[in-house]
């Protein structure tokens, strides 16, 4: 605290600092996580499906393009953001 204080540094300052910066760093990783999590190929995917469901598209429509993703596209792309 002393050599703070030499170097013209208010300790309380200091310490706010310190603080803000690792809520800082707490929250870009947690909005990172977020951001990724929404861009993976399964949150897409799903949404994709609903959206068909919300369109008046056939329900046959709607199980052939749900295989197709589930069978095709998902063991390619499963866990990979788009």
């Amino acid at each position: 605290m002393r050599s703070l204080i030499e170097k013209g540094i208010d300790p309380l300052d200091d310490k706010r600092d310190r603080i803000n910066a690792t809520e800082e760093a707490k929250r870009t990783a947690a909005e990172k996580v977020r951001v990724e999590s929404e861009l993976k190929f399964e949150t897409i995917a799903e949404k994709w499906l609903t959206h068909l469901l919300t369109e008046n598209k056939s329900e046959g429509y709607y199980k052939t393009s749900r295989w197709a993703v589930r069978h095709y596209l998902a063991p390619q792309f499963i866990g990979k953001p788009i």
